[in-house]
C-alpha cells in the first residue's frame, strides 16, 4: 500500500514516529510539510510534532554546543528554535493543548527575552510544562537571569514532571523582599515533579574542564549548600522525586541530610564513563564519593548505582538495602597518581563487612581487587572486574587475596596467610579484564563451581595452561571412570576477547590498545577444550567465541 493512501491518522503517527527530538534538517517537521499539500496540512494538525520548544538568542548558539543529555522517552518531534516572539506563539498554536518540553538557553536582549519569559510562564501556557531544561554557554553572563523577567510571584508549573538545571544561576537568591530563587520557586510551585539533573550538558573534550568550574560559588550555589533542603517550603517535592541526577555525590546529602528516598540516583561523572569508549574512560575528571567525613546515609529505594571510589571501605558509609547492581569506579586522581603508587592505600575501615543482601551484580574497574573482599553478598550472581595497570606479579597477588588458592596451591603462589574463600554459591557469570598469570585466573576458577559464564581479557599475552585447564582430561583405558576435579563443570559460555586489552603507556600518560598475543598452537587448543566438554562429563558448551585482534569475531561453536 503506497503510503500517501494510508488514513490521516496512521499518517499522523507515522510523522511522530519519523520526527526526532533534536535540530537536523532531516529529522524536522517542516520537511514533511514540504512533500505535498495533504502532508503539510497533516503535519500541521499533529500537534506532537511541535511541542519541544528551544528559546535562544539565535540558531548559531545552540547549535555550537555538544549536547549529549536525555531528552525524554516520551519525545518524538524535533526542537523547534525560536528566537522571535512571534515564532514562539506560532509554535505555541500548533502544538495544541499537548505537554510541552522547553529548553532555554542564554538571551542577551532584555527587552526580548522579556516577552518570551512572560508568554512562556504565563497562566496559559505554564501549566503545559512538563519537561523543563534550563540552560546557558559559558559566555552568558551569570548576572542576567531569567527571573529578573518573570513574575515569580505568578509562576506556578503545576504539570512539571522532569527539571534540568545547567545554569547555577537560576537557582541563585533573587534580589527581591523574597529572597526566593528560580529553583525554588519552582519546586514550590509543583505537585508532580519526578526528576531533577544538576550538572552539566554535554561530556567534556578534556580532562582540565573541572579545574576552572569546581569552585563553591559556581556549581554549590547558596540555596544548595544550605542545610534546610528537608524542612523548606518545597520538602514534600523533593520527597515525592523518583530519579536524581547530580554532579557531586555531596550535593545529595544537601538535600536530603542521611536519608535519601529516591529510586534513582546518579553522579553525572559516573554517566560520562559509561559513555565513553574504555580507552577514553580515565580522561575525565572524577572524584570519589562517599568520603570519610560522608555522614551514614540510606537510599532504601536504589536498586542500581554506580560510584567513583578508592577506598572500597567507604562503602560502609552508605547503607542500600535493595541494591541489586552496583558499580565502582576507581576516580581519576588516582589512576593518574597510579604510576608512583604501588601498595594498597590504607583503608579507613580495614575490618567492617559491607553487607549488600540483595546484590547480584558488581563490577568493578579498579586498581585493587583485594578490599572486594569486604563485600559480603550472598546472592552474588555476576562479577564484572577490570584492572587497572599494575605489574603482573603485583595485579596476582592482589586477585589472590578476594579468590585465595586452595590450601595445598598456597604455597605456590606466596599465599599461605590468605584469608578464607568468600562465599560465592551462586556466582553464575564471571567477566575478567587484567594482565596477571593464568594460573593464578585457575585457581580463582576453582573457587567458583556453580559458574556458566566466563569473560577473558587476557592481557598482553595467553598461553596455554588456562584453555588446557578447561580442558577435559580422559585416558582411553579410563574411560569408564569420569575424570575428577573438573573446572568450570557447569560452563555453558566461554568469550576470549583478544582485542580490548589496554596497556598504560608512562610516557605519553594514556591508554594504548595492544590486545592479546597468543600462541601457534592456541586455536587447535580451543578446538580441543571444546570438543572435550562433548563427552558427557560436563555442561555441554553452548557458545564459545573469540574477538581477535583485529576485532573480527569469531564462532567455535
Amino acid at each position: 500500500m503506497p503510503i500517501i493512501s494510508l488514513p490521516l491518522e496512521v499518517l499522523s503517527m507515522v510523522f511522530v514516529h519519523y520526527v526526532k527530538d533534536d535540530l537536523s534538517l532531516g529529522n524536522s517537521p517542516c520537511l514533511l510539510m514540504l512533500v505535498c499539500r495533504q502532508w503539510y496540512r497533516i503535519a500541521l494538525l499533529t500537534p506532537s510534532l511541535w511541542n519541544t520548544i528551544l528559546i535562544t538568542k539565535k540558531h548559531s548558539d545552540y547549535w555550537v554546543l555538544e549536547r549529549s543529555f536525555k531528552m525524554g522517552s516520551d519525545r518524538n518531534c524535533a526542537m523547534q528554535i525560536c528566537t522571535t516572539m512571534d515564532r514562539l506563539i506560532t509554535m505555541v498554536s500548533r502544538s495544541g493543548t499537548t505537554p510541552l518540553n522547553t529548553i532555554i538557553t542564554h538571551y542577551h536582549n532584555v527587552g526580548r527575552a522579556s516577552k518570551l519569559y512572560s508568554l512562556l510562564f504565563g497562566p496559559e501556557v505554564a501549566p503545559r510544562i512538563v519537561h523543563l531544561t534550563l540552560d546557558y554557554r559559558d559566555s552568558w553572563d551569570a548576572s542576567i537571569s531569567a527571573s529578573w523577567y518573570v513574575k515569580l510571584d505568578a509562576l506556578r508549573l503545576t504539570n512539571l514532571v522532569s527539571l534540568h538545571v545547567f545554569a547555577t544561576f537560576w537557582m541563585e537568591k533573587r534580589r527581591d523582599r523574597d529572597g526566593k530563587s528560580f529553583l525554588q520557586v519552582i519546586l514550590e510551585g509543583t505537585k508532580n515533579l519526578r526528576e531533577i539533573f544538576i550538572g552539566f550538558h554535554y561530556i567534556p573534550d578534556t580532562i582540565i574542564w573541572p579545574l576552572s568550574v569546581i569552585s563553591e560559588d559556581r556549581w554549590m550555589p547558596s540555596c544548595l549548600a544550605e542545610e534546610s533542603w528537608e524542612h523548606a517550603s518545597y520538602g514534600p517535592t523533593m520527597r515525592r522525586l523518583q530519579r536524581l541526577q547530580v554532579l557531586f555525590g555531596v550535593m545529595a546529602e544537601f538535600m536530603y541530610g542521611t536519608d535519601v528516598p529516591v529510586s534513582e540516583f546518579t553522579i553525572q561523572p559516573a554517566t560520562f564513563i559509561e559513555q565513553a569508549e574504555d580507552a577514553r574512560m580515565w580522561d575525565f575528571f572524577t572524584a570519589p564519593w562517599p568520603e570519610l567525613l560522608t555522614p551514614i546515609m540510606t537510599f532504601s529505594r536504589i536498586k542500581t548505582l554506580h560510584l567513583i571510589l578508592d577506598d572500597i571501605s567507604l562503602l560502609t558509609k552508605l547503607v542500600l538495602p535493595v541494591l541489586e547492581d552496583l558499580r565502582l569506579t576507581q576516580s581519576s586522581t588516582y589512576r593518574w597518581e597510579l604510576p608512583f603508587r604501588h601498595d594498597l592505600p590504607e583503608a579507613e575501615f580495614p575490618d567492617m563487612i559491607i553487607e549488600f543482601p540483595k546484590l547480584r551484580t558488581l563490577r568493578v574497574a579498579h586498581s585493587f581487587f583485594g578490599p572486594l573482599k569486604l563485600i559480603h553478598a550472598v546472592q552474588l550472581e555476576s562479577i564484572h572486574l577490570t584492572l587497572s595497570s599494575r605489574s603482573i606479579h603485583k595485579a596476582l597477588e592482589d586477585f589472590l587475596v578476594l579468590f585465595p588458592p586452595r590450601i595445598e596451591n598456597a604455597g605456590l603462589y606466596n599465599a599461605s596467610a590468605f584469608p578464607s574463600p568468600p562465599n560465592y554459591p551462586g556466582l553464575c557469570s564471571f567477566y575478567l579484564n587484567a594482565d596477571m598469570a593464568e594460573g593464578g585466573i585457575v585457581e580463582a576458577l576453582k573457587s567458583l563451581p556453580s559458574l556458566e559464564t566466563l569473560s577473558l581479557v587476557p592481557g598482553r599475552q595467553l598461553h596455554l595452561s588456562l584453555i588446557a585447564s578447561l580442558t577435559i582430561q580422559v585416558k582411553e583405558e579410563d574411560d569408564q571412570n569420569p575424570p575428577s576435579d573438573i573446572l568450570c563443570p557447569l560452563l555453558r559460555v566461554f568469550e576470549l576477547d583478544l582485542y580490548a586489552f589496554l596497556q598504560w603507556d608512562e610516557e605519553s600518560e594514556e591508554a594504548t590498545r595492544v590486545g592479546t598475543r597468543t600462541s601457534d598452537e592456541f586455536l587447535a587448543m580451543l578446538r580441543r577444550m571444546v570438543s572435550s566438554r562433548e563427552l558427557g562429563y560436563t555442561s555441554r558448551l553452548e557458545r564459545c567465541a573469540v574477538i581477535e585482534r583485529d576485532r573480527t569475531r569469531r564462532e567455535y561453536i
